[in-house]
C-alpha cells in the first residue's frame, strides 16, 4: 500500500458564527519578554528596552527608530495624527518624550522630571497625555502639568485612556477614575462562580472597560461598580485563563490554551455571544505571557510569543483575519510520527508498502517531494533566507523552517493526518 502525503486547502466563504481555521503564519524571530507591541496612527510597533522599531508588514520586518532610542515605555495616538513615545533610563530622574506624524521620522519633545519613579505606561486624551508609574503616581500633561496619585495602587502596570475614564492595572487590582484622575476608586475583583478571579490585562472598546482574566474576558459597569462575563466560551473548553486580548471595531481576540495545553485564539464579533476558536493552535506550549503580547493592525492580529524554554518556533506570528481560507483537519492518532532535527524531517509509519512525502508551503505551492519504500524516511527541510536590515540597531540574517503543510492520505481517499511545522 502506498501513502501519499499532500495538501487540501478549502476556500470557506464566511458565515455568522464560521471562522477560518488556518495556521499562523511565523513571521520573525524573537524571545524577549520585555518586547511588546502596539499600534499607534494604524501603524505597527514593537518597543522595549531595546528601543522603538516599526513594520510595514505585519512583522515580517522591523525597522528600527534609531533617534528615539533604548528604553521605550510606552507609545500612544496623540491628536490629529500625532503619535506619541516615552524613554526613561532604568533609575533616571526624568523621562523623554518624543513625537512623530508619520511613523518613521520622530523628533524629541521635551523632558519630565519624575522623581526616579519608573515609568510603565503613556496614554492620551486629546491634546493631553498621561504618564503612569510603577509606584502609582499619574502625570498629567496639557497645558499644565498635574501631579495625580492612583489611590491604593500597588505596583502599577498598565494604563488605559479612554474618552470617558482612566482606569490602572496594580498588584491591588484594578483602578478607575472617572474625572480626569482627580479622584480613583478601585473596582469591584471580577467573579466567576462567585470565587474572585485574577485579572491579567485591561483593554477599552468604545468607553466600556475590558479585562482579562483566569476565567475569560470580563467587562465593567461603572455606574454599579460590577463585572459580568463578556461572551460565552464553548462548554468543551477547560481552560480559560485569558493571556492576552486585543480589539478592534470589528471584533475582540483573546489568547488561551486549548485541552491539550496548545495557545489557541478566540474570536468575538459584536454580532455573537459565542467565542469561537479561531485559527490553528500555536506549537510552543509553554510560552512567557506578558503585556501587549497580542494587537490587530489592519486586519491582522500580531502576536509575540516567546518561553523560558528557548527554541526557534518563538517570536512574532501574524494572521490575517479577513483571509476565510481553511485548511481541513484530521485525527492524529494514526500510529504516525513526524518530528523536526537538525538534520531535517523524519517520518515514521506504521505502513510497510512505502509512502510518498510530498511538502507545501501555506499557499499551497509545491515544494518537493520523496518517496520511500520503507515505513521511515529522513529528508531535508524547506528552508528560506531573509535578511532585515535596521532591526533591532543591528543587521540580522535569518535562515529558519517554512511553514508546511503535510497531509496524510491512504489509496481510497481517507484522511490520516496533516501536520503543520513551524
Amino acid at each position: 500500500m502506498r501513502i501519499t502525503f499532500t495538501i487540501f486547502l478549502a476556500l470557506a466563504f464566511y458565515t455568522q458564527g464560521s471562522m477560518a481555521q488556518r495556521p499562523w503564519i511565523f513571521a520573525y524571530p524573537d524571545n524577549t519578554p520585555t518586547n511588546q507591541l502596539a499600534v499607534a496612527s494604524n501603524i505597527l510597533y514593537t518597543y522595549g528596552e531595546f528601543g522603538l522599531a516599526y513594520s510595514i508588514d505585519h512583522g515580517t520586518t522591523w525597522d528600527t527608530v534609531e533617534a528615539v532610542g533604548p528604553h521605550v515605555r510606552g507609545i500612544t495616538d496623540f491628536f490629529s495624527g500625532v503619535s506619541l513615545c516615552v524613554t526613561q533610563l532604568p533609575g533616571a530622574d526624568s523621562a523623554s518624550f518624543y513625537f512623530s506624524t508619520n511613523g518613521t521620522s520622530w523628533t524629541f519633545s521635551e523632558n519630565l522630571n519624575v522623581g526616579k519613579k519608573s515609568v510603565v505606561d503613556l496614554g492620551a486624551r486629546g491634546q493631553r497625555f498621561y504618564v503612569a508609574t510603577k509606584e502609582g503616581m499619574l502625570y498629567a500633561r496639557g497645558v499644565t502639568l498635574d501631579s495625580l496619585t492612583i489611590t491604593e495602587a500597588t505596583d502599577v502596570s498598565e494604563l488605559v485612556v479612554a474618552s470617558t475614564y482612566l482606569a490602572a492595572l496594580s498588584k491591588t487590582g484594578i483602578h478607575y477614575s472617572s474625572d480626569e484622575g482627580a479622584t480613583w476608586s478601585r473596582t469591584s475583583t471580577p467573579q466567576a462562580s462567585g470565587s474572585p478571579v485574577t485579572p491579567a490585562a485591561l483593554l477599552d472598546v468604545n468607553a466600556v472597560l475590558y479585562t482579562a482574566t483566569s476565567d475569560g474576558i470580563h467587562a465593567y459597569q461603572a455606574s454599579a461598580n460590577t463585572w459580568s462575563n463578556h461572551g460565552t466560551w464553548p462548554d468543551t473548553l477547560s481552560n480559560r485563563n485569558v493571556l492576552a486580548i486585543a480589539a478592534d471595531g470589528l471584533r475582540m481576540l483573546a489568547m488561551t490554551y486549548n485541552n491539550k495545553s496548545q495557545l489557541q485564539m478566540y474570536r468575538l464579533t459584536s454580532a455573537d455571544t459565542m467565542w469561537t476558536e479561531t485559527g490553528w493552535a500555536l506549537p510552543q506550549q509553554q510560552i512567557d505571557p506578558h503585556r501587549n503580547m497580542l494587537v490587530i493592525e489592519s486586519g491582522w492580529a500580531v502576536l509575540h510569543q516567546t518561553s523560558v524554554e528557548p527554541n526557534d518556533s518563538l517570536g512574532y506570528y501574524q494572521y490575517d483575519l479577513n483571509d476565510f481560507t481553511s485548511v481541513s483537519e484530521s485525527p492524529t492518532d494514526d500510529g504516525v510520527t513526524i518530528y523536526t532535527s537538525t538534520n531535517g524531517i523524519t517520518i515514521t509509519t506504521p505502513f510497510h508498502d512505502g509512502f510518498t512525502v510530498s511538502f507545501y508551503d501555506i499557499l499551497g505551492n509545491f515544494l518537493f517531494s520523496q518517496t520511500s519504500s520503507t515505513t521511515s524516511l529522513t529528508t531535508y527541510s524547506p528552508t528560506y533566507s531573509s535578511t532585515y536590515s535596521q532591526t533591532y540597531s543591528q543587521t540580522y540574517s535569518q535562515t529558519y523552517s517554512q511553514t508546511l503543510l503535510v497531509v496524510i492520505n491512504t489509496p481510497d481517499g481517507t484522511l490520516v493526518r496533516r501536520l503543520i511545522m513551524y
